[in-house]
């Protein structure tokens, strides 16, 4: 077991001063939310500072996402442009290990219409997701 936290409740400092001052007192894994690690994604050095940190203190990294609240245009290509920024930080450093969801039941298909799920198999990358009831998801993916 991992002791990690969801760094995004600590907004009083950057991401990766957020990333660095939990690994520094002792912290195994970060979760960061998926708005921030979008916004690290853009930035290419942010990119390969946090690539830095987690790889230079073992960490467990888990980016918590959002799937769209609905089919309309725009949020799928909000989702898809989100999924290929990760992709492509991904591809580069390697070092996601978790790609987490909070999912209810009116946009859980979603998640299994899309190809995230044969890119995260194919990535190594566990899919962890919260539901209101498991054994519908279960059922779903």
């Amino acid at each position: 077991m991992k002791n990690g936290l969801a760094i995004w409740h600590y907004p009083h400092r950057t991401v990766l001063e957020n990333v660095a001052f939990f690994a520094e007192n002792g912290f195994e894994s970060v979760s960061i939310h998926g708005a921030d690690m979008l916004a690290v994604c853009a930035d290419e050095n942010a990119g390969k500072e946090l690539a830095r940190l987690i790889r230079d203190n073992d960490l467990v990294l888990t980016v918590h996402a959002k799937l769209p609240d609905n089919h309309s245009s725009k949020c799928v290509l909000e989702y898809e442009s989100f999924i290929n920024a990760i992709s492509a930080w991904q591809k580069a450093y390697g070092c996601l290990s978790i790609l987490s969801f909070d999912i209810s039941q009116k946009i859980r298909d979603n998640i299994a219409s899309c190809d995230v799920l044969e890119w995260l198999r194919t990535n190594g990358i566990v899919i962890a997701a919260d539901a209101d009831d498991n054994k519908s998801l279960e059922k779903t993916l």
